[in-house]
């Protein structure tokens, strides 16, 4: 079902391309500054058992950087995933949960003409699990990578909204949770779907 929601959404874009192209008009090069908000549902899988459900639901967001040209942008983007109120994956207490991917990011751009409409692409950096509750604290880090599927539809000459989707994924390895009772999850791999939209600024 999951995956049927992912090849629908990345459908959609692709299939509005055309219609929304018409309508983005004269697209620019240079420096481009986008940030955005979106809901998105994060899991993790761990050597032992990872305490808590199936995915869990949350806000998302994301900043990025990046120079553009006919058929590419790149750069450097920060996509973050929170979520408070709930049990985490280290402790059955209320806990405040966080995942980050940073890294180097490049998306293309099929048309060509400046950098705009429709894109494909990702990025490959590091990633991050912070967690804290009463009695638990963990923060963690390893490499992670992202994949995205996006459109940029001109408001203005300079502003453009982007509706994107984003897969970030993390693989820790250890997950050390400090407290009352320390313990350590090995094996931890973690992963963010989420669907935002962003402003674009250039």
């Amino acid at each position: 079902m999951r995956t049927t929601m992912v090849v629908l959404a990345v459908s959609g874009l692709w299939l509005a391309a055309p219609r929304a192209h018409a309508q983005s008009g004269q697209r620019h090069g240079g420096l481009w500054v986008e940030a955005g908000l979106g809901h998105g549902t994060m899991n993790v899988s761990c050597d032992s058992v990872c305490f808590g459900g199936p995915r869990t639901g949350g806000t998302a967001g994301f900043v990025e950087v990046a120079a553009v040209d006919q058929h590419f942008r790149m750069g450097g983007a920060l996509h973050v995933w929170w979520h408070s109120g709930a049990p985490d994956f280290t402790s059955s207490a209320s806990a405040s949960q966080r995942l980050t991917n940073i890294g180097a990011v490049l998306h293309y751009y099929p048309a060509a003409g400046g950098g705009g409409g429709f894109f494909l692409g990702g990025g490959l950096g590091l990633s991050n699990y912070h967690s804290t509750s009463a009695d638990a604290f963990s923060n963690a880090w390893g490499w992670g990578f992202t994949a995205d599927a996006g459109y940029d539809i001109a408001l203005r000459s300079r502003v453009s909204l982007t509706p994107r989707l984003t897969y970030a994924y993390g693989n820790l390895g250890t997950v050390h949770n400090t407290g009352a009772h320390p313990f350590s999850l090995t094996g931890w791999k973690q992963n963010v779907v989420d669907l935002g939209v962003g402003l674009t600024y250039r």
